[in-house]
C-alpha cells in the first residue's frame, strides 16, 4: 500500500464520514444546554457501507497515529466566530457501533451559534420559546437531497438526539427521560417515516418552563456556506446557450436563447435596478434581434457572477463561434438611507394577509400564496408569492424571520408588473380592492432556503433615500463554439 501523509489521510476519513449519500444520516447528537445559554455540541457521525469499502483502502494506523501540532490544527480550522471546536477524533470502533468521526463544538450564546451550527449539523434541532415554555423540536424540512432515490446498503439510516437541559423536560412518545435528559433513537423505518412524512411535520419535541433556559432567539441571517471544490473553477457567464436553426429555410423566428451573466464591472453590490433593456446582442459580427426573457427588475446581492439576463434571438447560421457583445442597460439604484417594513404570517393556511405600510415608504403587500415544499420531489421549493405596489428598485432585500433564531434571506427576487383586474389568476384578482385604483403592481416569487409551519415575519428592506442612475454592462468576446 502506498504511504500517505498523516493528515492527510485523517483529512481523507473525515470527508468520506461526511459524505450523504441521497440523504441518508448516520450520527449521534450530544447537545448540553446550561442556564445561561451556553453549551456543546456533539457529533458522532458513521460511515454507511460504501464509505466502508472505501475506508478500507486507506491505512488506518497512519490515521490514528497524528501528532499533537496537526490535531491542533485540524481543531483549529473547525471553529468558526461563536462556535469553537474543542474536539476532533477518529475513533476505530466507538461504542460498538464501527468506525466514527466525533466532532465537539463548544458556544457561549446559543442565539449567536445556531447561525454557525446550522452549516455544520445535519437534521439539526430547533429551539423556540412558545406558551411559557423553551421547546427542543424537530420538523420535516425541505431538503436537497428530496425526490432521489435510493436503495440497497446505501439506506441505512440511523439517528440519535440527546438533549441535556437545566431542568426536568416533558417530550413526545417517543423521547425516553433520565433526570434532565431527553433521548430519541430512531433506526431506518423511522427515519424513512421521516424522509416521506409532510413538510412541516413535527418529527420530536422536548420542553422545559422558560425561565429555565435564558436565550435570545432575535432572527439572525444565516448565510449558506458553499463548499469549494479542491480545483477552483474558472467562472462560467453562461447558464444556457441553445441554438434552433432551420437549416432549409430562412427564419426570423425567436429561436435560440442564451440565459446568463453579464459582469458589473466596479459596481457595489448590492444594488436593486429596474427597466432592464437589451441594448445589444452580436454573434460573429452580426446584430441579432432579441427578446428579453428575464423580469425587468430585480435585485443583485453579488450572489451569482454577474447579472442574470435571459434573452431570445434570431439565429440562422449554424456554424457559431462566439458571443462578441452583449450589453445592457438598467436604472440602478443605490441606497443612502433604508427602513424595513413586515408582515406576519401567524397561519399558512388560513386566508392570505394584506398589510398597508405609511411613512417614508407607503405601500401595500399582499401573500398570495405559501409553499413550504414537498417531501417527494425537488420541486417545488419553499417559496412564497407576493404581490406589491412598492416600486421594486426601493426593495433592497426580503427575508424571513423564523421564530427559532434564524433569518433566511430571498434566495429569487425578480419582479414582474401584473394587472390584478384582468388576472386569470382568481386570488390575484380577489386582490384588487386592497390596491389604489391606476398604481402600478408587481409580483415576485420570493424562493427561501426554509419556510416554517410555525408563525414567521416577512420582511422587507426598502429604500427610502437613494442616488439612481443609468448604468451600461457589457458581456464581451466568449466562445461558445465547438470544444
Amino acid at each position: 500500500m502506498l504511504a500517505m501523509p498523516k493528515i492527510s489521510a485523517r483529512i481523507l476519513l473525515g470527508v468520506l464520514l461526511c459524505t450523504v449519500f441521497t440523504g441518508c444520516i448516520r450520527q449521534e447528537i450530544v447537545i448540553t444546554i446550561h442556564p445561561d445559554g451556553s453549551g456543546k455540541y456533539k457529533i458522532c457521525k458513521f460511515p454507511g457501507e460504501f464509505e466502508e469499502i472505501m475506508m478500507a483502502t486507506i491505512d488506518a494506523e497512519s490515521m490514528l497515529d497524528i501528532s499533537d501540532e496537526d490535531m491542533s490544527k485540524e481543531i483549529a480550522s473547525r471553529s468558526d466566530g461563536p462556535v469553537r471546536c474543542i474536539e476532533y477524533d477518529i475513533i476505530k470502533n466507538y461504542q460498538g457501533r464501527g468506525k466514527a468521526e466525533i466532532t465537539t463544538y463548544a458556544f457561549d450564546d446559543l442565539g449567536e451559534a445556531i447561525v454557525v451550527l446550522e452549516n455544520i449539523v445535519e437534521m439539526r434541532p430547533r429551539f423556540k420559546y412558545q406558551d411559557g415554555k423553551f421547546f427542543v423540536f424537530v420538523n420535516r424540512e425541505k431538503s436537497q437531497y428530496d425526490g432521489m432515490t435510493s436503495s440497497g446498503p446505501q439506506e441505512q439510516f440511523y439517528y440519535k438526539l440527546t438533549v441535556n437541559l437545566p431542568a426536568k423536560p416533558s417530550c413526545d412518545g417517543n423521547g425516553a427521560v433520565n433526570g434532565n435528559s431527553v433521548t430519541w433513537e430512531f433506526g431506518n423505518e423511522e427515519m424513512k417515516v421521516y424522509r416521506d412524512s409532510k413538510i412541516g411535520d413535527q418529527f420530536l419535541w422536548a420542553s422545559v418552563d422558560a425561565d429555565a433556559v435564558k436565550v435570545d432567539l432575535s432572527p439572525r441571517l444565516f448565510v449558506k456556506k458553499v463548499k469549494r471544490s479542491m480545483r477552483e473553477k474558472e467562472v462560467s457567464y453562461i447558464d444556457d446557450f441553445y441554438c434552433d436553426i432551420e437549416i432549409f429555410k430562412e427564419s426570423d423566428k425567436l429561436n435560440s436563447r442564451f440565459y446568463g451573466y453579464v459582469p458589473i464591472g466596479e459596481l457595489s453590490v448590492p444594488f436593486s435596478y429596474d427597466d432592464l433593456k437589451i441594448s445589444s446582442f452580436i454573434i460573429d459580427g452580426v446584430k441579432k434581434t432579441t427578446r428579453l426573457v428575464s423580469a425587468e427588475a430585480g435585485v443583485f446581492t453579488g450572489d451569482a457572477p454577474g447579472l442574470p439576463v435571459r434573452l431570445k434571438f434570431t439565429e440562422t447560421n449554424p456554424w457559431i463561434n462566439s458571443i462578441d457583445l452583449l450589453e445592457v442597460q438598467i436604472q440602478m439604484a443605490k441606497p443612502i438611507k433604508t427602513g424595513t417594513h413586515s408582515i406576519k404570517i401567524s397561519d399558512i393556511n388560513k386566508p392570505v394577509p394584506v398589510a398597508r405600510f405609511e411613512g417614508e415608504s407607503p405601500g401595500v403587500i399582499a401573500v398570495l400564496d405559501i409553499k413550504m415544499g414537498s417531501s417527494t420531489a425537488s420541486y417545488p421549493v419553499p417559496s412564497i408569492d407576493v404581490v406589491l405596489d412598492i416600486d421594486p428598485v426601493n426593495i433592497m432585500g426580503c427575508y424571513l424571520d423564523t421564530n427559532y433564531g434564524l433569518r433566511y434571506k430571498s434566495m429569487v427576487q425578480e419582479w414582474r408588473t401584473v394587472d390584478l383586474g384582468n388576472s386569470l389568476d382568481k386570488k390575484m384578482k380577489a386582490l384588487k380592492d386592497n390596491f389604489a385604483a391606476g398604481k402600478e403592481t408587481w409580483k415576485s416569487n420570493l424562493v427561501f432556503r426554509n419556510v416554517p409551519a410555525d408563525p414567521f415575519t416577512l420582511v422587507f428592506e426598502i429604500i427610502t433615500e437613494k442616488s439612481t442612475g443609468i448604468e451600461t454592462l457589457k458581456l464581451e468576446d466568449v466562445y461558445v463554439g465547438p470544444k
